[in-house]
């Protein structure tokens, strides 16, 4: 065979395994196998099916299984329709299956208690919709993107909180499509039209609410922050508990500093390294005590929150830039700060600068690129969050309980100094 033929058959394959391997036109799964045939007389037997496990929450809720929708979150900077969107995560969750509270049920505990913050929830919320309502849980939903463009792009975060006595967060993911994520071979695998690509998102956050795969970015060194300080005292896990504060917005895009602080709470809930204190309990003690955090967050301000909170750690940080694809020729980029603030000593034990946009080191055709900026910030506070985390990720919330008297000794004598 000639160098030519050879050659031929190369980009043959090579085009073939591309088409195959593109998410977008990858091949539909194989149909389950057909029920095996029944003997003469007997009646025919069923295919069999798995048995859905449940959610790993559930067991939470204890005698109140049913979880309370509350509205879709506008933080898209621009007008979006977020009844619908709120009405299609409702029938979304049914068809699969999710116990959900009735809608006037909800809003009768909510117009008795003057509940009207839906993007998070305190402890008297918890209250008012446990007792009344009989919920056990609430789904705090955040629209971060939605875009109609060609190609259309769509960002949602979304988090189950408790009503227990004190809210815990139970779940929390994020997705972020664009049509343009898996274009394939000629761009077969483009979505061009936003409701597919809107259920398609609804449908992977209902699979990680349900204990699948969870639907978020994975890691990408290439968006590390460029600065960090981490002190020793960040592997005391007798240093447990973690409050986020509002961030400082100085980029210029509206809501942009709560995109990024919902962004680090995501994370840091997944990495299992602290116990996280659910955003709707610390607004309310910022109300109650009349603490304003317009130019940041003062060691006074941050100390009041803590002892109301009980919270170790306090995390606080600015946003210098979150700007969408649109609006930088098709590139998004995003630049925010971080601190942590240890609570005992009243000393920052972190602190990070991270800056990145989506085309950071593409080379060739786009691989590698990140669309959106929700995306891109995923990927820039995942990065920041394990390296605050440290050895702390790798242990279970129960086993880092039992280590930490043990190791309260051994961790304060080993402590750095800023």
């Amino acid at each position: 065979m000639s160098s030519r033929g050879c050659s031929s058959s190369g980009l043959v394959l090579a085009l073939a395994a591309w088409v195959l391997l593109s998410p977008g036109l990858a091949p539909a799964e194989p149909p389950p196998p057909p029920a095996a045939p029944a003997a003469p007389g007997e009646p025919a037997k069923p295919a069999a099916t798995a048995t859905p496990r449940p959610p790993p929450w559930l067991a939470d809720l204890g005698e109140r299984p049913r979880v309370a929708i509350f509205p879709v979150q506008n933080l898209t900077g621009s007008r979006a329709p977020v009844k619908e969107l709120t009405q299609a995560l409702r029938a979304t969750l049914e068809a699969r299956g999710v116990p959900l509270a009735a809608e006037d049920e909800v809003e009768l505990a909510e117009v008795r208690h003057r509940i009207r913050y839906a993007a998070g929830l305190d402890r008297e919320g918890a209250k008012a919709l446990r007792d009344e309502a009989s919920v056990g849980a609430v789904l705090i939903t955040s629209l971060e993107l939605l875009s109609e463009r060609t190609p259309p792009s769509v960002a949602i975060v979304s988090r189950l909180v408790s009503t227990a006595d004190t809210p815990k967060i139970l779940w929390m993911d994020q997705v972020a499509l664009s049509g343009h994520d898996a274009p394939g071979l000629l761009k077969l695998g483009e979505v061009e039209a936003l409701p597919p690509l809107q259920e398609r998102a609804l449908g992977m956050l209902t699979t990680s609410l349900l204990g699948g795969p969870s639907a978020s970015c994975g890691r990408d060194t290439r968006f590390a922050p460029r600065l960090f300080f981490r002190s020793a005292d960040m592997d005391d896990t007798d240093r447990w508990s973690i409050a986020i504060l509002p961030f400082v917005d100085d980029s210029g895009r509206r809501d942009a500093g709560d995109l990024i602080a919902l962004e680090i709470l995501r994370q840091l809930v997944a990495s299992r390294a602290f116990e996280v204190v659910e955003p709707g309990v610390t607004r309310r003690v910022l109300l109650d005590d009349r603490i304003i955090l317009e130019g940041g967050v003062s060691v006074d301000a941050a100390m009041a929150v803590r002892e109301r909170l009980g919270a170790d750690l306090i995390v606080a940080g600015s946003v210098l830039e979150y700007a969408d694809a649109h609006l930088r020729s098709g590139v998004p980029a995003a630049q925010f700060s971080l601190y942590v603030l240890d609570g005992r000593n009243e000393r920052i034990i972190w602190s990070s600068s991270s800056r990145g946009q989506g085309d950071a080191g593409v080379l060739w055709f786009g691989i590698g690129r990140v669309n959106d900026t929700p995306a891109l910030a995923c990927r820039m506070a995942r990065e920041a969050v394990e390296r605050m985390a440290g050895k702390r990720a790798t242990m279970p919330h129960s086993t880092a309980a039992k280590l930490a008297p043990k190791r309260r000794g051994f961790a304060r004598s080993a402590r750095a100094n800023p």
